[in-house]
């Protein structure tokens, strides 16, 4: 017997505002991979593992299992989202919100994940960091 477990956003306001947001900064992609990228992403949150069967299993659209899981495959393995598109929206922003300041703070971090250590820049933002640089070394 195949269990599924259906999931219910708790908060819809604040789905809809994350794909608002999304929708402003990550403006340069093309609709179906932003589309796509906004329902990992609320499905994650939910879901909090980041296991790509978990999450064609448990995204939000009436398609069968393989279907979102081919399409899960070919976001990440095809898609043509890059770290610049993500950027191209964020940076027109954040200058819009440096300008602001008096002085700009950067968090440096250095965290050892398993063999690798990774070195961390970023930009404190609402509780939040958002990442300028990383260098990953193998130790």
């Amino acid at each position: 017997m195949k269990k599924t477990i259906k999931i219910f956003y708790k908060t819809h306001n604040h789905i809809h505002q994350l794909k608002n947001f999304m929708n402003i900064l990550l403006s340069p992609l093309h609709k179906s991979p932003l589309k796509t990228l906004q329902l990992i992403t609320t499905t994650f949150i939910d879901i909090r593992k980041p296991i790509l069967c978990e999450l064609a299993r448990q995204l939000p659209v009436t398609v069968k299992f393989k279907t979102n899981l081919n399409r899960l495959w070919r976001f990440f393995g095809k898609s043509k989202f890059t770290l610049n598109d993500a950027y191209a929206g964020i940076i027109p922003y954040f200058l819009e919100w440096l300008k602001r300041r008096q002085y700009l703070e950067i968090l440096i971090d250095w965290t050892k994940i398993g063999r690798y250590s990774v070195l961390y820049l970023s930009l404190p933002y609402k509780k939040r960091a958002i990442p300028l640089f990383w260098r990953v070394a193998n130790y």
